[in-house]
């Protein structure tokens, strides 16, 4: 896998069309991983795509790994709305997002998980978050092992191609209203991977 011409290249690539974003990205100062609250990689690509839907993101990643591209890299993507990084504000003007094929936050109810279109999830694809301090637990939808390894791919692609020293989830820009990538997401092994990527890039490797 590489970057050309600001696209992914690679066998498990496919580029998708949205026309609607044109406006190019002011500096590319970080990567946003979010999560799209359906279980199904194309049926998020072609809602993000759809003309009349003020959202998009640059990668959809499916849950067996599939990677779609929809928006080229230098190009601004609507995936992270209000929002605020370092006094930098609307950070769609300087990032790149990610979107992660993952049912999201989820209700537990007559011993059943049920995401938020009350549909259950099996209980071997709920990730259980509980509160070392107050006991308190939460019910997340997993990621799969090769979505999590194609999506490390991806942002080391990207990281390194642009120089971006930032990666970040929707929760930590929009605190007030997003929480995902959520718990199930293994947020921490995604930015020691860009801080090992700039030591190298620092040091000449």
């Amino acid at each position: 896998m590489y970057i050309k011409d600001h696209r992914l290249q690679g066998d498990c690539i496919t580029q998708y069309a949205c026309p609607k974003n044109t406006q190019k990205i002011r500096k590319h100062i970080a990567l946003v991983l979010h999560y799209t609250a359906n279980n199904n990689a194309l049926k998020a690509v072609k809602y993000l795509t759809l003309p009349g839907v003020n959202a998009s993101a640059h990668v959809i990643i499916g849950r067996n790994g599939e990677v779609y591209q929809t928006v080229p890299f230098n190009i601004e993507a609507w995936h992270a709305g209000k929002s605020e990084l370092d006094n930098l504000h609307e950070l769609n003007h300087f990032s790149i997002g990610i979107e992660l094929v993952n049912q999201g936050k989820l209700i537990f109810e007559n011993n059943r998980y049920y995401n938020w279109h009350n549909k259950v999830v099996d209980s071997k694809d709920v990730f259980i978050k509980e509160d070392p301090n107050t006991g308190h637990r939460s019910f997340w939808h997993r990621y799969t092992p090769v979505q999590l390894a194609m999506a490390k791919e991806v942002t080391w692609q990207i990281t390194n191609h642009y120089h971006i020293s930032k990666v970040v989830g929707h929760s930590e820009i929009s605190p007030d209203r997003k929480l995902d990538p959520g718990e199930a997401f293994p947020m921490d092994q995604f930015k020691q991977l860009v801080y090992k990527q700039n030591i190298n890039r620092k040091a000449g490797r």
